[in-house]
Parts: structure tokens; C-alpha cells; sequence
């Protein structure tokens, strides 16, 4: 029986665990936060790292934002070397059975991962997302709701896709994007942009 425990207490992390409670084999510790202290709450980070017993037990982040969530893994994989991450399969996502899905990431009921599809660490495929073949999605990229990628497109970490986007065939989204919401990708983004419309139009560069 593996127990686990999220980082985060905000409304995805609700989501979560009814996630969690339908996996086979596994039983929800609690939550780490520290700023909500609601049904759950185990304590803050602090408590976390003074207490062994939870070292041993599997982790999830319950956040989707890229950034914070890379801040909580960098942080507890820097001090508890051998620390597991969990990853969420939800029983309603069709997946592939070519594909790849590391550590630490979630895919949501209804998600399709499509043949020979890699999905990096700690990202987020959230519901109702198609990510059709020969994708690679690195680590802590977030998908929000309903988003469809067509076949060969390639995702760079710590990038965020907007809920019902469309990314046409071949396209390449460097690292540290941010595509808007309803938005058609038909062309490259570079690296520390943000891009919305349908086509889309570059809008700024991020810090």
C-alpha cells in the first residue's frame, strides 16, 4: 500500500484526492501547506522535513502553475535525496500503451494520450485533453482543460497551455511560454513569451 501525500491545499488539490482514492493500492495521507490549514492538513514544510515517517511516503504537487510547482520539487528533492514522487493515471485517461509518463505527473479523466508520447516529470494533462502521437511534453508543463496537440509537437519545461487551445502538427514551444486560453498555435514560440489569439500573436516577453 503506498501512501501519499500532496503539496499544496488549494481547490486542485480536492481533485486530487478523489484521484488518489481511486487508485488501486494506495491511501491518502494529507496535505502539506503553508497557508491553508483546512480539512487534511498535516502542517507546514517545516513539520514535513522535521518528520521521517513522511520521507518514506509518495508525493504529488498539487498545484498547476509550472513555476511553483518546480519550486516545491527542486526544494524537497534537494534536501531528501531519495524522495518519491507519485504519478496520477486517472482510471478514465486512454493511454497508449507506447507512451511514457514520468514521475510526479497527473493525467485527468478524460485525457487520450496518444502512440509513442512522452509526457516528462511533474507535468499536468488535465481533463479532457487529447496529446496525439509522437508528442514529448517535458518536465512541468501544465495543460489546462480540453487542449488538443496535433501529432509531433514538442513542448519545452516549465510551460503552460491554456484551457482549449489547439497546437497544429511539428510545432515547438520553447521553454517558459505561456499560450492563452482558446488559443490556435500555428506557428513556433519562442522561449519566455506569452502568445494568445486564433492564429495566435506574440504579446510580451516573460521575466
Amino acid at each position: 500500500m503506498k501512501k501519499i501525500i500532496l503539496f499544496g491545499g488549494g481547490s486542485f488539490s480536492k481533485v486530487l484526492i478523489n484521484e488518489i482514492k481511486n487508485q488501486k493500492n494506495c491511501k491518502f495521507e494529507g496535505i502539506f501547506d503553508n497557508k491553508v490549514k483546512k480539512k487534511n492538513y498535516l502542517g507546514n514544510d517545516k513539520f514535513f522535513f522535521k518528520n521521517k515517517k513522511f520521507h518514506a511516503m509518495y508525493g504529488i504537487v498539487a498545484i498547476a502553475d509550472p513555476k511553483i510547482k518546480k519550486k516545491i520539487v527542486d526544494k524537497i528533492s534537494k534536501k531528501i535525496k531519495k524522495f518519491k514522487w507519485y504519478k496520477i493515471i486517472s482510471s478514465n485517461c486512454i493511454k497508449c500503451k507506447t507512451s511514457i509518463i514520468e514521475e510526479g505527473s497527473i493525467l485527468m479523466p478524460g485525457s487520450v494520450i496518444n502512440s509513442n508520447t512522452k509526457i516528462g516529470k511533474h507535468s499536468l494533462i488535465n481533463t479532457g485533453c487529447i496529446i496525439e502521437h509522437d508528442n514529448k511534453i517535458n518536465n512541468f508543463v501544465s495543460f489546462g482543460p480540453g487542449s488538443v496537440t496535433c501529432g509531433g509537437v514538442k513542448i519545452e519545461s516549465n510551460s503552460f497551455i491554456g484551457a482549449k487551445s489547439i497546437i497544429k502538427e511539428n510545432i515547438k514551444i520553447e521553454e517558459n511560454c505561456i499560450i492563452g486560453a482558446n488559443s490556435f498555435v500555428n506557428k513556433n514560440c519562442k522561449k519566455n513569451s506569452l502568445y494568445f489569439g486564433s492564429p495566435i500573436r506574440f504579446k510580451k516577453k516573460l521575466i
